[in-house]
């Protein structure tokens, strides 16, 4: 599950921790089940039907509260890209590496992973990257809490 670890969630636990130190930790071991769970029966509930979001929802509740749903999900994803794409920039910047050249790098790099490739392949390019997120347990260890 790669789930909440983009830029911009990682910023906000950063500050949260700051702030609040170890007190929200209960809260977030609490969460943990309550993501999976949401994932997991999206994921089944999507398999099942052989259906997606949209779909199931303007079946169930009429072409209205679909489009209210898809326009919601759009502000979402946009909202989910520029917070990335502020990490993108934010990490070339750390590396000397100017926004006019990471962020169109990073475009790149997604319309490529995602236009050129398989679902399965871009599965896999994911988990991939997604093993990065085993740092954030040694960079935690190492700030010592």
């Amino acid at each position: 599950m790669l789930a909440d670890c983009d830029a911009g969630n990682v910023v906000t636990a950063a500050q949260a921790g700051a702030q609040a130190g170890l007190r929200l930790l209960p809260v977030l071991l609490a969460l943990v089940p309550l993501l999976y769970m949401v994932q997991e029966l999206t994921v089944r509930l999507g398999i099942f039907t052989g259906r997606g979001f949209g779909e199931l929802v303007r079946a169930r509740y009429g072409p209205l509260c679909a489009g209210l749903a898809a326009a919601g999900l759009i502000v979402a994803v946009v909202g989910s890209l520029v917070t990335e794409f502020t990490g993108v920039a934010g990490v070339g910047e750390m590396f000397g590496v100017s926004r006019a050249v990471s962020l169109p790098l990073a475009v790149a790099a997604l319309f490529g992973i995602v236009l050129t490739g398989s679902h399965r392949r871009v599965d896999r390019i994911a988990i991939a990257i997604g093993v990065f997120d085993l740092a954030f347990f040694a960079v935690a260890w190492s700030a010592r809490p």
